[in-house]
């Protein structure tokens, strides 16, 4: 996928993750999976847990701005410019 630049990538996975019906349910198991509550009880266990879900997190948010970006709409952390 390296050769490809950040409109066409945003659009494959636009393509894979949200008109597939088979990839949007894909996309919604790996929400429920890796996108959870973080662990408030303050132990350092729950502290490195929160760390996991946090790297977890990030990959299903970078699916969703790639989608969000073939669809042309707004970024709503124009900082974050992850390819």
């Amino acid at each position: 996928m390296s050769d490809l630049d950040a409109r066409s990538r945003a659009l494959l996975y636009r393509d894979v993750f949200e008109v597939s019906k088979l990839g949007a349910l894909v996309l919604e198991d790996l929400h429920v999976r890796f996108c959870r509550i973080p662990d408030l009880s303050g132990t350092q266990e729950a502290l490195l847990r929160t760390y996991v879900q946090a790297a977890q997190r990030e990959v299903i948010e970078h699916i969703v701005r790639q989608i969000n970006r073939a669809n042309e709409a707004p970024d709503p952390d124009p900082g974050e410019n992850n390819e």
